[in-house]
């Protein structure tokens, strides 16, 4: 089982959240209930610590994940990742991952942000089963369809910085490709320009491959810290399953 947050200072990290105009419901249930129901969070910690356990162990042991970052990226010193467990339902319950790092050419631009991926997992008597992902691609909300997919690989490169799944393809499910406002008239030649430097960016620099188990075993994967020191608000746009 991975080490529990402490809860006092659990609840001290997440009350500066508070702060910000967060659209609670596209947060996961674990993160809302950090952010604004201590009480809550006392009761069910070992509870949520057991949920977020199982589901790494499930991931690491049944789908064998593997994280893919930029070579010029130390996975030890400048990588972060933080799990928080999401009850979704009686039968789904999801894993919401915040990964951190710098994402740069040049590392004196200090570039780097909080990019969330949340899977979710149908859970059947004893074991969980994996069924999709939801991550966002320029803040748009994109589905992958994972059922029956034995290996799952996170590349933090192909699009860019945000959290892509190796081999499945996305469905956006909250934007259209092309959009009709004339407020958004320059984001598709943005995204182009945007898309084809990080693919050629991965050309040159390559990605290092890294099993999800090494990072739990290293501490870079920690469970429910509160992900307050981004340079850009993750929750702008929150995951909405």
């Amino acid at each position: 089982m991975m080490e529990p947050p402490d809860v006092e200072s659990l609840e001290r990290e997440c009350a500066k959240l508070r702060n910000r105009s967060l659209l609670l419901d596209g947060l996961p249930s674990s993160l809302r209930l950090a952010i604004g129901d201590r009480e809550g969070l006392k009761s069910r910690l070992p509870e949520m610590v057991s949920l977020a356990s199982d589901l790494v162990e499930s991931l690491i042991n049944d789908y064998a994940a593997e994280v893919e970052l930029p070579r010029n990226v130390d996975p030890a010193r400048e990588f972060s990742m933080t799990a928080w467990p999401d009850e979704i339902n009686q039968r789904l319950v999801g894993l919401a991952i915040y990964a951190w790092f710098p994402f740069s050419i040049y590392r004196s631009d200090a570039k780097a942000e909080y990019e969330p991926i949340e899977f979710v997992f149908l859970r059947d008597e004893d074991r969980y089963r994996l069924l999709y992902a939801y991550a966002r691609v320029h803040y748009d909300l994109c589905e992958y369809a994972l059922f029956g997919l034995r290996k799952v690989r996170l590349r933090f490169m192909y699009h860019g910085h945000t959290p892509y799944v190796d081999g499945v393809g996305y469905v956006r499910v909250r934007c259209p490709k092309v959009k009709s406002s004339l407020k958004h008239t320059g984001r598709r030649y943005w995204n182009r320009i945007w898309l084809g430097a990080a693919l050629t960016f991965e050309r040159i620099v390559k990605g290092a491959t890294v099993p999800l188990s090494l990072l739990l075993k290293y501490g870079v994967l920690s469970l429910m810290q509160c992900p307050n020191d981004s340079v850009t608000n993750p929750f702008k746009s929150p995951i909405r399953v």
